[in-house]
């Protein structure tokens, strides 16, 4: 019975070990068009509107204090943090100064500190309606766009294409 197999063995392993010759690679195709940037890992906070200010010991400035658990390391020391300041309907970068006042920001691992004071350095009043938007661009992303106007919040939306 073994010999009715055999036949049928030798012409399996035969198939088996044949081998198909490959023939030169081809030309490389065409390169394919430039992807959109996106803005991975770009964080805004969208808009918050700042309550919690509180007068300085000196009476000379507010402050308040804004955590911010997206501003890790890596973007704080390498990156950009970008805090923007509502004035009527349009955001401006800050330092913000309308020549008599002026606010500012701080930066920290995971906050922001924000700071409101006279320019004559006398008793600020309580800021009143403040609202702003921080932005945090990792490195990477800081680097895809070198000649990006980061001080124009609606160059910043645009380039990393940032909800409202």
């Amino acid at each position: 019975m073994w010999y009715k197999i055999l036949p049928l063995l030798l012409v399996l392993m035969t198939a088996a070990s044949c081998k198909k010759k490959t023939g030169p690679q081809g030309p490389t195709g065409p390169q394919g068009a430039q992807g959109v940037h996106g803005n991975a890992n770009v964080v805004s906070t969208g808009t918050i509107a700042v309550t919690s200010w509180t007068l300085s010991s000196s009476n000379v400035y507010y402050s308040d204090y804004i955590p911010v658990p997206q501003l890790d390391s890596a973007t704080y020391v390498s990156g950009s943090v970008q805090t923007y300041f509502m004035n009527s309907s349009s955001f401006f970068q800050l330092p913000f100064s309308d020549g008599y006042s002026t606010l500012m920001a701080e930066y920290g691992l995971h906050w922001t500190k924000l700071y409101y004071y006279n320019n004559d350095h006398s008793a600020p009043s309580a800021p009143v309606g403040a609202v702003i938007r921080i932005v945090i661009i990792p490195p990477a992303m800081k680097h895809q766009f070198p000649n990006l106007n980061y001080a124009n919040y609606y160059n910043v939306k645009e380039a990393f294409k940032l909800a409202d």
